[in-house]
């Protein structure tokens, strides 16, 4: 068994009350893990600033938040283990058992199996600490390349399969995407639209520019939970088109806005 000091950080959107994890835990015998509760990477982020733990125990549905990446160097630093619960057969990850990361499966989960994968799991962790640290940034790096691969193999399949036009804003350097379906929705060619922000301000109806405006800075100052705006677009046959563009701002552990990832929509 677990040694009863363990300490586990379990990060799952459900609350205290619904979540089946902490049911199995109430089950296990004796009791041996402490657990600490958060439902969001940024809280789980921050705990590990202030405290240790022997395993981190996360859902599967966080992985794919740009703040993982922050929370992994976190879990990295501190050598615990990382367990990724899944509702699918395989992990949401490719190769997550060379990463160092372990997956358990939740259909027909039960105490006994919870408790010998958190077993299993920190004796796994016990021996990859004796990597050196170049293995170590090697597999942080490994678990990067994959988490941008299949975020872009994502991006492709949503924009094959969508009319709507994809923009997505690099606050930190200021540069903006705007897909091929994005520019078409208004005249132009791929090469024919840059990747600054004035591509998209200069084209907004002189009328809308202020509320779009307002609205974004509303958005990225934490105001509301998402931006969205309906305006008009100047077409490249100098008619204007009526728009509905809505966006999610993804934020850093200080909940700065650092990116912004909308879809324009032609009404």
């Amino acid at each position: 068994m677990c040694n009863s000091s363990t300490q586990i950080l379990l990060i799952e959107l459900a609350s205290a009350q619904s979540s089946p994890l902490l049911q199995l835990f109430s089950q296990i015998p004796g009791k041996p893990h402490q657990i600490k509760q958060v439902s969001s990477l940024e809280a789980a982020v921050s705990v590990l600033a202030n405290q240790s733990y022997d395993l981190c125990l996360i859902d599967d549905s966080l992985i794919w938040q740009d703040t993982f990446l922050l929370l992994h160097e976190a879990i990295l630093s501190q050598s615990l283990a990382l367990m990724v619960v899944t509702s699918s057969e395989q992990c949401g990850l490719r190769g997550l058992a060379s990463l160092g990361i372990n997956c358990l499966h939740r259909e027909n989960l039960s105490a006994l199996v919870l408790e010998q994968s958190i077993q299993h799991a920190i004796e796994c962790n016990q021996l990859l600490e004796s990597l050196s640290q170049v293995e170590r940034e090697k597999q942080r790096l490994a678990l990067t390349l994959e988490l941008l691969q299949q975020r872009e193999e994502r991006y492709e399949l949503a924009l094959q399969g969508s009319n709507d036009g994809l923009w997505d804003w690099n606050l930190n350097s200021d540069s903006l995407f705007f897909s091929p379906q994005w520019k078409a929705m208004l005249g132009y060619g791929e090469a024919e639209i840059g990747s600054q922000p004035n591509e998209w301000f200069d084209r907004i109806h002189p009328e809308d520019l202020y509320w779009v405006k307002r609205e974004l800075t509303t958005h990225l100052d934490g105001m509301s939970a998402r931006f969205e705006s309906e305006h008009r677009m100047l077409h490249r046959d100098g008619e204007y088109r009526w728009m509905l563009s809505r966006a999610q701002a993804s934020r850093n552990v200080l909940g700065e806005a650092v990116r912004l990832v909308g879809m324009q929509i032609d009404v």
